[in-house]
């Protein structure tokens, strides 16, 4: 889902609702909300989202590997990754049982 697509269903959520706001000031919202998560993240390592799931982050090791177009051995260095733990409810939805009305 991109950037687009979840200003226009924020749109559509909001008028449905009563609410009134430009595309332009959601646009604004996700990115502020984006940018928040992402210093969060950076910053404390983990972010829960009730409902939705964690993000935290890892540190990948140092280690060698085969470069598969010429064979050569390379390293590739350590790094940090952002992994993902989907909630009880999110997974609940997914597979359609009895706790999907929890999120």
């Amino acid at each position: 889902m991109s950037k687009e697509d979840i200003v226009n269903q924020l749109s559509k959520e909001c008028s449905s609702q009563g609410i009134d706001i430009t595309k332009a000031s959601l646009g604004k919202l996700h990115d502020i909300f984006m940018e928040t998560i992402k210093n969060d993240l950076n910053r404390k390592g983990e972010i829960r989202l009730h409902g939705i799931g964690t993000f935290s982050t890892a540190i990948s090791k140092e280690r060698q590997c085969r470069n598969p177009q010429n064979g050569e051995i390379m390293t590739v260095p350590e790094k940090k990754r952002v992994k993902f733990k989907a909630s009880q409810a999110l997974s609940s939805t997914l597979n359609n049982k009895e706790k999907a009305s929890a999120i």
